[in-house]
């Protein structure tokens, strides 16, 4: 059933990988086998998901995606070798939400609050969908537990910093978007274990030097910055799609572009320039529309999240992360406050806050609006109850 989950909704970019793991070499280069990825389209939905990629010679390089989720496929598929691909990265995911929920639970206090937070959080639909999800989503869990697990227990991080690190950039090369979170933890932990100011130092310098020598991926932000207009009501009718990206560049210039042209360098080039100048001369014309974009999106990354085309359901959203923000501020929750704003803010100022993008601050949203309900209980129903 777990599997069945998300079968339809992992997309494109999830192949590269699949291909990518079966031809590793321990460089930090893609290599996939199209023809591979080609029969794998031919299948139906449950075929795909048992499907076993195999290694090939005949290759090309792929370098349009973070390089770290290939690890996880690679080390997923060795260790659960009797799954088919796709089976293997959900069942890893499956394990690590249960220890991660487990974790949580054992060093959360109070019953009341461990009963919230294992209905709110670790037997939550919403969660277990994503924990499902075989793509790199997941995996922007593993930062915001290790904020919480110090944030809870209030542990003194020692000589771990520098493993911590290595796992910082270990996720950084499966998700470059969780940078600004990493540097939050970072400050949070010299703030909060002054006694450790010169290893923690000198971890995050040696985070950074690790980061510099890592290969970038040929994608710029002007594909999701444009799309991300489509996010809300527009004069652009542009919707919350990448094809609307493809078709804006083929209005423009005639030609076509689409995933496959990612392997064309000057297609690339020309096609995020079209863009960048496409999303500059929106900002020119209609400023103040990007400014409330941004703004919608800051506050839902604080409720559930935004869905694409529902406008009912993201106005709800926006509703719920306004209420989160009042109860975190009245309840002092400041720096949980400052941390799930922190988390999407890599993107928010431009694109929707959807579910996927925002998967691994769920926890941090669950924990605050559970000490917000205590802060609220012991204030108003303890202390009446005393007088």
């Amino acid at each position: 059933m777990f599997y069945l989950m998300s079968l339809n909704q992992y997309h494109n970019w999830v192949m590269p990988y699949l291909s990518a793991a079966k031809n590793f070499d321990f460089s930090f280069s893609m290599y996939i086998d199209k023809n591979q990825i080609d029969e794998f389209n031919k299948l139906n939905l449950e075929n795909q998901f048992k499907f076993v990629f195999q290694s090939s010679e005949n290759i090309e390089r792929y370098d349009y995606l973070p390089i770290g989720f290939t690890f996880v496929v690679f080390f997923a598929t060795k260790i659960f070798f009797f799954l088919g691909d796709l089976q293997a990265i959900n069942l890893l995911h499956q394990i690590i939400h249960i220890g991660i929920s487990f974790l949580i639970l054992n060093i959360i206090e109070k019953p009341r609050d461990k009963f919230l937070f294992l209905i709110l959080y670790a037997i939550n639909p919403i969660i277990i969908y994503f924990v499902n999800y075989p793509f790199y989503y997941f995996w922007q869990v593993i930062p915001a537990t290790i904020f919480l697990y110090y944030f809870i227990t209030k542990k003194s991080v020692g000589n771990l910093i520098f493993i911590l690190s290595l796992v910082f950039l270990f996720i950084y090369m499966i998700r470059p978007s969780t940078l600004f979170f990493i540097v939050f933890i970072y400050i949070y932990f010299l703030f909060k274990n002054i006694n450790d100011f010169k290893k923690i130092i000198f971890s995050f310098f040696m985070f950074l030097g690790l980061l510099n020598i890592l290969p970038s991926y040929k994608t710029g932000p002007w594909h999701t910055m444009y799309v991300g207009i489509g996010g809300y009501e527009n004069p652009y009718n542009i919707s919350l799609s990448d094809e609307e990206g493809y078709l804006y560049f083929k209005n423009k210039t005639g030609k076509i572009y689409n995933s496959d042209s990612f392997k064309n360098e000057e297609s690339v080039k020309e096609y995020f320039e079209v863009l960048k100048n496409r999303y500059l001369e929106i900002a020119k014309e209609e400023p103040f529309l990007l400014f409330s974009n941004a703004l919608k999106n800051i506050i839902s990354s604080y409720g559930f999240g935004h869905k694409s085309g529902d406008v009912w359901l993201n106005n709800l959203s926006i509703f719920a992360g306004l209420i989160s923000i009042l109860l975190l501020l009245y309840s002092r929750q400041y720096i949980i406050f400052l941390a799930i704003g922190i988390f999407s803010f890599s993107f928010t100022p431009y694109f929707p806050p959807i579910a996927g993008y925002m998967y691994g601050s769920y926890i941090l949203i669950v924990f605050g609006f559970i000490k917000s309900l205590e802060f609220i209980f012991i204030k108003h129903f303890i202390k009446e109850a005393s007088i």
